[in-house]
């Protein structure tokens, strides 16, 4: 027994001498119902002063930092505060979606993405929180101030006919091109073969055997040295003559055939059009749907579906079935009439049924995720989409300024309501 409490004795005494010589986290600010602390400080430092090391420019001072670090964590912790208040939440599955689209940007996997974060010494678990926070600050941010940011047809309109708005709405080419130089002494032969060989590496190319963009910053090709690079995006007047005609005619992703200039002959890649005609094809249908329920199982609802198929291929009127049956309530109201509607706006086991109808047939009974359909498809158009495009964009555009004007307003005015003490 006198052992025993001696050996206990001896283990407290430990745990209190490390203790002892493990400081407690020092409280540098309590701002409301929160609290900073030196870590909180340590942890931001060290991620600003990251940052800046890869910037061409000279370092600001330490202390200057430390009030930005300061002023930073005061504005999220209070934006947290509401947060938690108000229930904003982000789940894991849109935690996981975000980082995919983090690695995708970078034009990585997520496995590459996370192993390029721990090669630079960011640990994956901090950076997915890091992620999780910015997220929960954008849906707090949103949620107060959507409504105090309107933005009328006619502000949407005036931003259209100013010169930045004419400038947003040109058309502009981002091309690539790869150039095999061909002097102007050169016989017809060398000319000749010189074009071969281009045809072969855009054959090459087409079939994934090169790549383009390892040709831009300048490649051996069958013992060739060409060169290439990015013209970037470039109004049609801004671009070569020779290039401007062509690149009306190319889609995105296209490669054109070899093009001869006074430097020898091109390839050209059409990256990107920003600007120009927005043709959608739409679709006009209308459909019945028969869920699932506690009352309906899948034969009960399967029966349903098929005799009201059944009364229509009689010649009962498909509107009023839709009125009285048609558990959508988006659509049965208005006899099922879903509108006009793009590619991709629907579940795929709807878009299948609808592009294979013919104009006025109805399909059979078909099943969703939602339950049960007939659909009966109206009519189709080409329709242009380049104004409503473009009224998007400027809408965007205005939205996005005004954000930012309100949100300084919004963070001024709750730092100014808070309680802040500096320790």
């Amino acid at each position: 027994m006198k052992h025993l409490f001696l050996t206990i004795f001896l283990s407290l005494s430990t745990i209190m001498a490390e203790a002892a010589l493990q400081p407690l986290d020092k409280i540098v600010a309590i701002v409301d119902d929160d609290v900073i602390t030196q870590s909180d400080v340590d942890a931001k430092m060290k991620q600003v002063l990251q940052s800046m090391q890869g910037q061409d420019r000279p370092m600001p001072p330490e202390d200057e930092i430390k009030k930005l670090v300061m002023d930073r964590l005061i504005i999220e912790s209070l934006q947290l505060q509401l947060a938690r208040r108000a229930g904003v939440h982000v789940s894991e599955d849109q935690l996981t979606d975000a980082i995919a689209n983090i690695a995708k940007r970078n034009r990585v996997s997520l496995q590459t993405f996370r192993q390029r974060l721990e090669k630079d010494g960011i640990s994956y678990d901090d950076m997915r929180e890091q992620v999780r926070k910015d997220m929960t600050l954008q849906q707090v941010q949103q949620g107060h101030l959507r409504s105090r940011i309107q933005i009328s047809e006619n502000d949407v309109e005036n931003f259209l006919q100013s010169a930045e708005g004419q400038e947003m709405a040109t058309i502009r080419y981002h091309l690539s091109h790869i150039l095999l130089p061909v002097e102007e002494n050169s016989s017809a032969a060398d000319v000749k073969n010189s074009e071969k060989i281009m045809r072969q590496l855009r054959n090459d190319i087409l079939a994934k055997l090169e790549s383009f963009e390892s040709f831009l910053q300048g490649k051996n090709y069958q013992n060739k040295t060409l060169s290439g690079g990015d013209l970037g995006a470039r109004a049609k007047k801004d671009l070569p003559s020779l290039f401007a005609d062509i690149a009306q005619q190319m889609q995105t992703g296209q490669i054109s055939k070899p093009v001869r200039s006074g430097a020898g002959w091109h390839l050209l890649k059409m990256n990107n059009v920003t600007g120009s005609a927005k043709i959608v094809h739409q679709t006009h249908a209308r459909h019945i749907l028969i869920k699932l329920s506690e009352i309906r199982n899948e034969a009960q609802a399967e029966r349903l579906i098929n005799s009201l198929y059944e009364r229509i291929q009689q010649g009962e009127d498909f509107s009023l079935l839709a009125k009285e049956y048609s558990e959508d309530p988006g659509s049965s109201l208005q006899g099922g009439d879903l509108g006009w509607s793009m590619p991709g706006q629907f579940v795929p086991e709807f878009e299948k049924t609808m592009a294979a109808l013919e104009i006025d047939a109805v399909s059979k009974p078909f099943k969703s995720q939602f339950g049960w359909h007939i659909m009966q498809k109206l009519a189709e158009r080409e329709h242009d989409m380049t104004r409503d495009s473009q009224k998007n964009k400027a809408y965007q555009t205005l939205y996005e300024r005004r954000f930012a004007e309100e949100l300084d307003n919004w963070l001024l005015k709750i730092r100014e309501e808070a309680f802040i003490e500096l320790k």
